[in-house]
């Protein structure tokens, strides 16, 4: 904005300076940015996490929650709860709306520029000074109301120190106020260049300090006279401890989240600082909302029912903060100290955080005129590493002035809370409305939008604003407040719009903007841009691209422009500009040079899919046409898929309810000895498969390997044997999942259910493999998480926390450690390998990656961790809980009665235990029966394609889905001059781990059912242990001989098929996408 001008104007930039900017970030980031008018002048080196991060270190969670709690204590534990769940739906509403236009156009100004760019001509400038100035005064509302809670925390803990006797002044608090304040924008200054490691640290704190006191403040409730309040205390007790009615009362406790939750727009003032914006900034918004909505609805359920029921007694306590008191009363008077003292330390970095985000609008806001003293504030320090030290400066002193409230009374001091929530709410709404009612023709989606849904979720998003505004301004005693009890926000905010219409109407016109209108999207350059959308080169099908060539394509100046936007310049001036193509269309460096007056720019590769020079490329549009027979399988699973099925994608019922016999039959140390064994083994060889499949990634994985490197016949009896595994396994979980649907009804048939799961199982399997990465996605991320409360629940019950008695290791003595010494141990070497099984599923799904170079070997490496959390961490749990002679380990009913989890939860009384661990069972056996259709389906796919099993079993239709393979199954490097260089992942310990897995694989074969043929002789034992061995003895050789198949020579080893070269890989999308495109991308793959 320019003063002088009444209207928006942008920084000033030229060619000169947009290319100096490429020092400061990359090519995508600048030309955005550009395309808004501004050039780049902060340094980007925030990653997403690091944004993330930003707005998640200020929400602070348990220290705001803390800072607020005598906004929702009053009403009651209820609205403590609900209160808190409910807003937070709505504010990730907000959070929603304002992520669409986040990415779309990432600017530090972000909300009065949307105003700005989407508002009707006469509103354009009312308002976005309205929401400039309002966004302004909320972020230093919001400084001051964070340093203030800090500063009451630590006089808190002085407190403490002295038993209660001691309370600050008003005067003290100020002083210390003030000082906060200057000292933390000194390091917002000093500490620049670790300041995105300081907001990665902030993470770990925050969440560290939730978990201590989630599982801290029960254990030390349950052990005073009052004991932990009830389930029903906690979720339906209402109270009234306000002079409004009740359900008023209810509603003011939503202060305490959307004061708590309000600091997610930081992540749209970091964005000219954020690497890959478009992208990061909405991931960022809706991460810290998300976190902080189910975190922070944790620590008040765990606070609720660890609260005194008289809650008077914490409102007035003589500690000065609800949170001292409620931490004294469970942990006593040293350990409230403690946790009192990290808490202060994590306000203290969310105060550091503000400053930051409050600098970069004041800064974004000054670069545009609006602001007094915008001259002095716009000007980027490169000595403090191109940060805004003056706009630092700039909030520092407005919120130590402001903060002079709180020597007048509490009511005024108040309003600092308030002021953050009024400002900040008027600031999301303002571009939310416009961009509905103005600028649906102007916005231009970017890297995340929600498509149709975008108009609801912006209406139903502006409703709440509405209602969270007139909520802020309402005294917290009324209906007839008295000027002690008045709620000053109104006065405030009176004060600022009159400024701001003063600031806005003395302003005029002058040379300068005058010819321009007030449009912000339009630069000071001389040579004026047109922007527009891109499409798709035609000229660019069918055709070779070589590197060398002088020329790729010749494209019209309307078909590309670097960064997939069309920017031409109306001289005949020559420009250089960096752009990003390939011949495939994906994304690759291209470089735009000449800008001719006819229109035509001439585009020269600068790499193309890595290849080395010379390297012909062919298009893909100039391949063979597909066929049902040849149409290849669709690598669209991302690197998150992988990760996360490598993690806890086949975490399965035999975890939840076969840990249990396992435990029964080796007692608690056997089972950890026998897991940890076969662990390091399945460890092991999955390092030696993770080389082949990053360098081969192919859905056969292992099948094909043998074929190819040992013996066709090899691979022939693998693959039945393999398929005949997964189809058992495919038809346990029918089975049981017909028995746990028959835990809560027995109504419908056992056959029904089987019916009804066969469909869907075959119906989610022919949706595409997107769907299967998708769905698999979300499940693991339910038990990964399911697990984990149950861990932090163990720790708690085995201490005491709950349950009322101490477990520890008493177990481990009586009735012992081991429940058949080393028998037992090796009788469950069988039931470890069928626990682990699956985790070669990775193998696999790298023949359906988009990128299995860096997916692969990422999830090879996070199959330690699972082991060592998940697994181990299993056995380790319930072998401290339970004994192994518990009679209700082989229960003869449910398979959830049998549950230890079940077990361990109801004898601690938890009531709820075994509908909680029937459902985690039904997620499970989804997920399991889900990945056994997919492994299964590949298998055979892989047979029907190489001839080992009916041609039509490899057919796939046009969305890569082997649709017969899955109706059926529902039914040598150094001879060949290489080196293990050219693997993308090596595996560790080479070559020693491989020998060693090897080696062990051979001995389980043919030892792991050894205890039969202790006396007395057991045929059953017998027959389940060793029964596939003579079958897959006849597969391989029956084809063998059919075949006349011999043994691969290493110099005839096949190991260049199938390879994917750097470069080959597909960059996963950043482009923009509706959600329905979204939704027929995981549909149809």
């Amino acid at each position: 904005m320019d003063r002088s001008s009444g209207s928006l104007s942008t920084g000033e930039m030229s060619p000169e300076a947009h290319l100096q900017g490429t020092e400061l970030a990359e090519a995508p980031d600048l030309e955005l940015l550009a395309v808004m008018g501004y050039k780049q002048e902060l340094r980007r080196h925030y990653s997403t996490i690091q944004v993330f991060a930003i707005a998640f270190s200020i929400m602070g969670l348990l220290p705001s929650i803390a800072s607020t709690l005598s906004f929702s204590v009053p009403a009651g534990p209820a609205a403590m709860v609900w209160g808190w769940f409910t807003a937070c739906f709505f504010i990730f509403i907000v959070g929603i709306a304002l992520a669409d236009l986040g990415s779309a156009l990432p600017t530090s100004g972000g909300l009065y520029w949307w105003t700005h760019h989407f508002a009707a001509d006469k509103w354009k400038n009312p308002l976005s000074f309205l929401v400039g100035y309002s966004n302004t005064i909320g972020l230093i509302g919001g400084i001051c109301s964070v340093d203030y809670s800090f500063v009451l925390m630590v006089f808190a803990i002085v407190s403490f120190v002295r038993d209660g006797e001691w309370m600050a002044s008003r005067s003290q608090i100020y002083g210390v106020y003030a000082a906060t304040i200057i000292i933390h924008g000194i390091l917002a200054i000093l500490a620049a260049p670790i300041m995105h490691r300081i907001q990665s640290a902030c993470i770990v704190a925050n969440v560290g300090l939730v978990l201590a006191t989630v599982i801290a403040l029960p254990i030390g409730r349950s052990r005073t006279a009052e004991g932990i309040n009830s389930a029903a205390y906690v979720f339906s007790h209402v109270e009234n401890h306000t002079s409004w009615p009740t359900g008023w009362a209810f509603m003011l406790s939503w202060l305490s989240p959307i004061w708590s939750v309000g600091a997610f727009d930081s992540c749209v003032h970091m964005s000219e600082e954020a690497m890959n914006a478009a992208k990061a900034v909405p991931y960022g918004i809706l991460g810290a909302i998300g976190a902080c909505w189910s975190l922070g609805f944790l620590s008040l359920c765990i606070i609720a029912a660890c609260i005194s029921t008289d809650l008077s007694s914490v409102l007035e306590s003589r500690f000065g903060q609800p949170i001292a008191q409620i931490y004294y009363d469970a942990l006593g008077r040293n350990a409230a100290i403690g946790f009192m003292v990290a808490m202060a330390t994590v306000q203290f970095f969310m105060g550091l955080s503000i400053v930051i985000a409050a600098s970069r609008q004041t800064w974004a806001f000054s670069r545009d005129g609006a602001l007094p003293f915008s001259n002095y504030m716009k000007v980027v320090s490169r000595r403090f590493r191109y940060q805004p030290a003056r706009a630092v400066v700039g909030v520092t002193i407005t919120s130590v002035i402001l903060g002079l409230l709180c020597l007048i009374n509490s009511a005024a001091t108040n309003a600092l809370f308030s002021l953050t929530v009024a400002g900040n709410n008027v600031a999301w709404a303002t571009p939310i409305f416009c961009r509905i009612f103005w600028g649906q023709n102007k916005f231009k989606p970017g890297a995340f939008y929600t498509g149709r849904l975008s108009t609801p979720i912006a209406i139903l998003a502006l409703a709440y604003l509405s209602f969270s505004v007139t909520l802020s301004m309402f005294p917290t005693a009324g209906p007839a407040p008295s000027p002690d009890a008045m709620n000053y926000t109104v006065v405030i905010n009176g004060f600022r719009i009159k400024h701001q219409n003063i600031n806005q109407a003395i302003s005029v016109p002058n040379e300068r903007t005058s010819g321009r209108g007030s449009d912000i999207g339009t630069s000071r350059n001389s040579q004026p841009m047109s922007v527009v959308s891109p499409v798709k080169d035609p000229g660019l099908a069918g055709k070779w691209c070589n590197p060398q060539q002088t020329s790729c394509a010749f494209a019209t100046s309307d078909m590309l422009r670097p960064g997939g936007w069309l920017v031409t310049a109306a001289s005949t001036e020559t420009k250089q500009e960096k752009g990003r193509r390939n011949c495939r269309g994906s994304l690759s460096i291209m470089a735009v040079t000449e800008s001719h007056t006819d229109g035509a720019d001439t585009i020269i590769p600068t790499s193309a899919h890595g290849k080395p020079p010379g390297d012909p490329v062919l298009l893909e549009s100039a391949m063979p046409e597909e066929t049902p027979q040849n149409a290849p399988l669709h690598r669209t699973l991302k690197s998150r898929h992988l990760q996360m099925i490598a993690i806890g994608g086949i975490i399965g019922p035999g975890l939840l309810v076969g840990s249990g016999n396992a435990l029964h039959v080796a007692g608690p140390a056997g089972i950890l000895i026998s897991f940890t064994l076969v662990g390091i083994l399945v460890f092991f060889v999955m390092q030696s498969l993770g080389e082949m499949a990053t360098l081969i990634p192919v859905s056969g994985s292992f099948t094909e390997y043998s074929a190819r490197f040992v013996d066709p016949s090899l691979a022939f009896g693998l693959g039945w044997a393999y398929w005949y595994l997964w189809v058992t396994v495919l038809s346990n979980e029918y089975n049981a999942l017909a028995l746990v649907m028959g835990y809560w009804t027995d109504v419908v048939p056992q056959w029904a259910w089987i019916l009804m799961f066969w469909v869907i199982f075959l119906t989610l399997s022919n949706l595409g493999v997107l769907t299967y990465g998708e769905v698999e996605f979300w499940l693991a991320l339910i038990k990964v998480i399911s697990l984990t409360v149950f861990f932090i629940l163990a720790t708690v019950i085995s201490a005491g926390g709950i349950g009322g008695k101490t477990i520890g290791f008493k177990y481990w003595s009586n009735p012992g450690a081991f429940a058949d010494s080393i028998n037992g141990v090796a009788k469950t070497f069988v039931i470890a390998g069928t626990l682990y099984a699956g985790t070669e599923m990775v193998g696999i799904t790298a023949g359906e990656s988009a990128n299995p170079r860096t997916a692969v070997p990422t999830a090879i490496r996070q199959v330690f961790w699972r082991i060592l959390i998940f697994y181990v961490g299993m056995m380790f749990f319930i072998g401290i809980l339970l004994p192994y002679d518990d009679k209700r380990l082989l229960s003869s009913g449910s398979k959830t009665a049998q549950s230890p989890l079940t077990i361990a939860l109801s004898d601690a009384g938890i009531l709820p235990a075994a509908h909680l661990i029937n459902g985690l069972i039904v997620i499970s056996v989804i997920s399991a029966g889900n990945s056994s259709l997919y492994v299964a389906s590949r298998t055979i796919l892989y047979m029907g394609r190489s001839g080992k099993a009916p041609a039509i079993l490899g057919r796939t239709n046009k969305a890569g889905v082997p649709w017969v393979a899955l109706l059926f199954t529902n039914l040598a490097l150094s001879i060949q001059g290489e080196d293990t260089s050219v693997l993308p992942f090596q595996a560790m310990f080479y070559p020693w781990g491989t020998y060693i897995a090897l080696a062990a694989n051979i001995f389980l074969i043919f030892f792991q059912g050894y205890t039969a043929f202790l006396h007395p002789f057991s045929a059953e034992d017998f027959v389940v242990n060793y029964i596939l061995l003579p079958v897959f003895a006849v597969l391989v050789l029956a084809w063998k001989f059919a075949k006349q198949t011999k043994i691969v020579k290493l110099e005839e080893m096949d190991i260049w098929s199938g390879r994917r070269e750097y470069g080959d890989d597909i960059t996963e999308d950043v482009s923009k996408k509706t959600v329905w495109t979204k939704i027929k991308d995981i549909i149809v793959g």
